[in-house]
């Protein structure tokens, strides 16, 4: 585990049957049983219907970006689900506000990582991502991510 220059402290990808297919995490060893809850509990989310409430409008049907889906004391767990139904989850250190287009972007280059990766002949479908190449660009993505403290 390393920990990243930038704000995301985990990167997880979830089947359609809610398997895990790749969980990066790039935090403190200490806080992979609370991250692992946040992502379990985050399921739950996928499952609704995609009007949030009075405050968010109802959401297009294409518009697969689930946006801020939950806030923890130490984290903001963002939610993503793709047309496959695969299940992309973020988590990002919650010090400052991360504009929810800058998630999105991050969201969908983790989509395409993916799709490339389920395009490789070698992949067992619904199986652990286990390419490094793949890692690497996750890795790549998480350290893309910088958003200036505000002091």
């Amino acid at each position: 585990m390393t920990t990243p220059t930038g704000q995301i402290a985990c990167i997880a990808i979830i089947g359609p049957d809610n398997n895990p297919i790749l969980i990066e995490k790039y935090c403190e060893e200490s806080q992979n049983q609370e991250i692992d809850t946040l992502l379990f509990c985050s399921l739950d989310y996928f499952d609704q219907p995609q009007n949030a409430g009075p405050k968010k409008p109802l959401k297009n049907s294409s518009d697969r970006f689930l946006g801020n889906i939950q806030t923890s004391d130490r984290f903001q767990i963002w939610g993503y689900k793709s047309s496959l139904g695969y299940k992309i989850i973020i988590l990002t250190v919650h010090i400052v506000s991360i504009p929810e287009n800058s998630m999105r972007g991050v969201c969908e280059r983790v989509k395409d990582v993916l799709f490339d990766s389920l395009m490789d002949p070698f992949y067992q479908p619904f199986s652990l991502i286990e390419s490094p190449k793949v890692i690497a660009h996750i890795k790549d993505i998480a350290l893309s991510l910088q958003v200036p403290i505000q002091l």
